[in-house]
């Protein structure tokens, strides 16, 4: 079907300046969009964590020199039991870790 102007009809000048009139007025002026970040306090004290953990030697050297002094003076003692712990929680770890 085709349709021609004189089946559509005019458009009442009164209609017509209600529409322009409803319509918004557009300007040529670049909007300014404004982002924001806003981090939750969870988020801010994981960035503080991480600050304190990233200034934190991996090596504590006075935990060490304290240890060898008690090698060297003979009183560093190491229960076997502790040991024998830790060998079988290393076991059962691997055993775990291979599944």
């Amino acid at each position: 079907m085709r349709i021609t102007g004189s089946q559509v009809g005019s458009v009442d000048p009164a209609q017509l300046a209600k529409i322009k009139k409803a319509a918004p007025a557009t300007s040529t002026e670049p909007t300014q969009s404004t982002d924001q970040i806003v981090l939750s306090k969870d988020i801010t004290a994981i960035e503080a964590a991480r600050n304190v953990i990233a200034e934190t030697p991996d090596v504590r050297q006075e935990k060490i020199a304290a240890l060898q002094q008690e090698i060297r003076a003979g009183r560093y003692h190491v229960p076997a039991e502790d040991i024998a712990d830790k060998i079988i929680a290393e076991a059962r770890l691997s055993r775990i870790l291979e599944k």
